[in-house]
């Protein structure tokens, strides 16, 4: 499908199954030098690739809206720590939905049909060793509107997934920093915490 000589990675198809949104360097990951990463898009027939967006050094995850007309990423650099954007699947015109340089936001879920996006929100201390504030928050792509849904513990958890009806999440947790972390879910207001797994001995995140 991308033909070309660059590095391309995290493809995610758009709902429909007609195009790839992708993210693509001409440096290896991992490098130190990832400014010239970008996020693309591309037909499921090889045709009409488009470049929506340069990140400016750090890219997060890529999620289609559930009419497959906008992407919204994290991307953070030089201006600001992690933000979330939103672009056009055709044109590329990013908007930054969240504007707080204050925080580091990151991971969106699209959670309906109305152009909203629920995301992570995280403040790091003077230091940025430890978390001192970590919430849900939710952010209107429209009008900017912006309301905490409720506070977690990022200190001890972490790696969030939602379910694809948004009742539940997943997460992994950890009562200290010298034991595996355990398997938990927790409902959409963040409570009734019930563990699933204990001490979970793998890498990467609940899906």
């Amino acid at each position: 499908l991308t033909g070309d000589d660059q590095w391309n990675m995290s493809p995610v198809a758009s709902p429909d199954g007609s195009k790839v949104a992708y993210a693509s360097s001409s440096n290896r990951p991992g490098s130190p030098d990832q400014s010239d990463i970008s996020i693309r898009v591309v037909s499921t027939d090889g045709r009409n690739k488009v470049q929506l967006e340069k990140a400016n050094y750090s890219l997060g995850r890529l999620v289609w809206s559930p009419d497959g007309t906008e992407i919204a990423y994290e991307a953070g650099g030089i201006e600001h720590d992690g933000e979330i954007f939103v672009s056009a699947s055709g044109t590329g015109r990013p908007i930054n939905v969240t504007n707080d340089k204050e925080s580091n936001d990151f991971n969106p879920v699209w959670a309906s049909d109305d152009g909203k996006i629920i995301f992570e929100s995280v403040k790091f201390d003077a230091g940025k060793r430890r978390f001192t504030e970590s919430s849900f928050k939710e952010v209107d792509v429209r009008s900017g509107d912006v309301k905490k849904l409720f506070d977690f513990d990022y200190n001890t958890s972490g790696s969030h997934a939602w379910s694809p009806d948004l009742d539940m999440v997943a997460y992994l947790h950890k009562d200290n920093y010298l034991q595996p972390p355990s398997l938990y879910v927790m409902d959409a207001q963040g409570g009734g915490q019930t563990m699933l797994v204990k001490e979970v001995r793998f890498r990467g995140a609940p899906v």
